[in-house]
């Protein structure tokens, strides 16, 4: 191809130096404004799939319109996993304000620990004590006057106590004394059979004493627990009520709390020292009471002013995109709870922008079909992808989040188009495409646009400057790129190693600017390395 020629003398400048930076993007107008459209528009379906042969730069133009968008928008909110204390197998989430989410978890861990000091110390206090001691004193109290007065009715009915291994046994009286086997051998069937009816009897009385020194030994108890109750809720009372105010304007964290009271009081014994075997097992240790429910798993946490998330996922497999639920083993047994489960990539990008590859997603399992589904229902719910197999994993079954996020699927047209012919629901989905054309009219203005992309490259990687001529050579290879002699190459791919290449030929050569010499230069010494069969051709025909 008849390449054109360029004047360095009309580009206006003797080396990029000069040059202010490429900050523009060169002649993808309807790129950009698909990409503004989509970006901007609120509405549900309105992800974008950007199309365009590699080398094109789409993806560094996406990721820098996403990232200026971000960088204006609010922070979204933190989210976290806490216990499910009416059903520990299905976690439940919170929202928080941003950077609230890093505070509740802060805060819950010092009031948990709190009570971990405070309430051992309440129950040893003397106040307790006495109080437990009174309980105490008082029901033996009762039980000693039931046993007087059974005693009285024993005695009036004609028998004593007479202790025994088993417990009390009734011995018939004579004159206050014990009766002798000859004694009651000595007496007639008359009196024989009117001490077995008050024996009886009297049996019944016991029977009903042993009832009620039950009675007051269950109501002790009570009465016990009661005050246990009320020993831990008044421990209690200040931090639960100073958490309930800071935490006043999310109901759903309140509601939280008040779960977690009730479950401290009715388990206030886990938080009170245990005893352990005074010769310990190695790895049957006695298991210390289990405070984790009290935990809270914070999985997205962002800064206040931090703006909107942008997530770019480059290996996105169902795990990474959806999230996980981890295991451990302990002596051969697997388990897990809320505080394994870890977020992935949509919920990250939850309020913001998720960028993926299309080629990337489509080769994973289940990635595809998950991502649909996350923008059908709006909401991220983590599984175990063993179920997809048929595994049956008893597990947990985690709350769904709500998610608001915007989509850039990016990939090649052709992968378009089969999704749009073959993939039903896509056009519905992904209603925004943005299209990268691969060449632009040459004008003056490109030549100068081409000039400032390399002053860019040059400061960013540490380059030689480019003089004038290099450049003109640069553009002039541009127009060899695009096959026409009147249009410039958008495959900036090419174009930056062809300058990366230059610079390094005019390094090696000590220049201190990169000379036509050295584009010429870097070119001839890239076809040599790649022309090895075109060589032997050449040998054949000669």
């Amino acid at each position: 191809m008849l390449t054109p020629t360029v004047d360095p003398t009309q580009l206006g400048f003797e080396d990029t130096s000069e040059l202010e930076p490429l900050t523009d993007i060169i002649g993808q107008e309807r790129a950009v404004e698909a990409l503004e459209f989509g970006l901007s528009m609120k509405s549900p379906g309105f992800n974008l799939y950007v199309s365009g042969p590699v080398g094109t730069g789409k993806a560094t133009l996406v990721r820098q319109m996403v990232k200026r968008l971000a960088q204006a928008a609010p922070a979204p909110a933190d989210w976290c996993y806490v216990n499910n204390f009416q059903d520990p197998s299905r976690p439940v989430s919170l929202s928080f304000p941003a950077g609230q989410g890093c505070a509740f978890k802060r805060d819950m861990a010092a009031f948990i620990e709190s009570l971990r000091r405070d309430i051992p110390a309440a129950f040893e206090g003397k106040k307790y004590l006495d109080a437990k001691a009174k309980l105490h004193d008082e029901t033996e109290a009762k039980k000693k006057v039931l046993f007087q007065e059974l005693t009285k009715l024993s005695l009036t009915r004609g028998f004593g106590f007479d202790e025994t291994p088993a417990g009390f046994g009734l011995v018939p009286l004579k004159d206050g004394q014990p009766m002798t086997s000859e004694a009651m051998e000595a007496m007639t069937d008359p009196e024989q059979q009117d001490l077995t009816e008050r024996r009886l009897a009297l049996e019944g009385e016991i029977r009903d004493f042993h009832v009620r020194l039950h009675s007051l030994d269950k109501e002790m108890e009570q009465q016990r627990r009661h005050l246990d109750h009320q020993v831990v809720t008044n421990v209690l009372e200040g931090r639960y009520e100073t958490m309930r105010r800071t935490y006043a304007e999310l109901p759903s964290v309140c509601a939280y709390l008040e779960r977690v009271q009730d479950n401290i009081i009715h388990h206030y014994k886990d938080f009170l020292p245990h005893e352990g075997p005074a010769l310990p097992i190695p790895g049957l240790e006695p298991r210390r009471p289990d405070m984790t429910r009290y935990l809270v798993n914070l999985i997205v946490e962002h800064e206040v002013n931090s703006g909107a998330p942008v997530i770019d996922e480059s290996h996105p497999t169902y795990t990474n995109l959806i999230g996980k639920i981890e295991r451990h083993a302990h002596m051969g047994v697997i388990y897990t709870d809320f505080t394994e489960i870890r977020a992935g990539a949509v919920l990250q990008a939850n309020g913001g922008y998720l960028i993926v590859n299309a080629l990337d997603m489509l080769h994973q399992p289940f990635s595809w079909d998950a991502l649909k589904r996350v923008i059908k229902t709006a909401e991220v719910k983590i599984e175990d992808p063993g179920e997809f197999y048929g595994f049956s994993t008893a597990g947990l079954r985690p709350q769904a989040i709500p998610v608001t996020v915007k989509i850039i699927m990016v990939g090649p047209p052709m992968i378009y188009h089969l999704l749009q012919e073959y993939e039903e629901g896509f056009a519905k989905l992904f209603k925004v495409k943005a299209d990268f054309d691969t060449e632009v009219v040459r004008s003056e203005r490109q030549d100068r646009q081409y000039a400032r992309f390399i002053a860019k490259l040059c400061r960013e990687e540490g380059l030689p400057h480019f003089g004038a001529d290099a450049v003109a050579e640069v553009i002039r290879q541009g127009s060899r790129f695009a096959d026409r002699h009147d249009r410039l190459s958008l495959r900036f791919s090419l174009v930056s190693d062809l300058i990366r290449e230059a610079g390094y030929w005019a390094r090696k050569e000590s220049h201190s600017f990169v000379t036509r010499g050295d584009v010429d230069g870097a070119i001839a010494h890239k076809r040599h390395r790649s022309n090895l069969v075109e060589h032997w051709i050449q040998d054949d025909i000669k």
